[in-house]
């Protein structure tokens, strides 16, 4: 295993591959009781992020240039989406975790570049009056 994760971390993956396993629901309810192991859950599943972010919404780099965000901030929003979903998430209806958090995440991070756009968007009666002119 590379050294990406903080010694502790490292040391609790080579006991238990699935310690910080997020299809275990007793590791989501732990998660919402102890902010500590959620800390370490959200640095483990980071590529969760990641994969939310290239697969449904584009490139970091290109999101980050195009919206005049950093990368980072691209990632804390994401980290908070993550947070929002673990909160949210009910392990009694049968629904893979992952799949719960991804629309968590994309969410959050669209809704940031939404908000923080610097774009005047027409209404729909202004483009269709556009259209008509053009």
């Amino acid at each position: 295993m590379e050294n990406k994760y903080p010694e502790h971390i490292q040391r609790n993956l080579s006991k238990n591959k699935d310690y910080y396993s997020l299809d275990i629901m007793s590791n989501i309810l732990r998660c919402k009781e102890d902010e500590d192991y959620l800390g370490e859950v959200l640095i483990v599943n980071e590529n969760l992020i990641w994969h939310s972010v290239h697969k449904y919404i584009g490139k970091p780099e290109v999101i980050a240039k195009n919206n005049c965000v950093d990368k980072d901030d691209i990632l804390q929003l994401g980290r908070v989406g993550f947070i929002k979903s673990i909160k949210a998430f009910d392990v009694t209806r049968g629904v893979k975790f992952s799949s719960f958090a991804v629309t968590a995440i994309v969410r959050e991070i669209r809704c940031f570049l939404r908000d923080s756009a610097n774009i005047i968007r027409p209404t729909r009666t202004a483009n269709e009056l556009i259209n008509k002119k053009i």
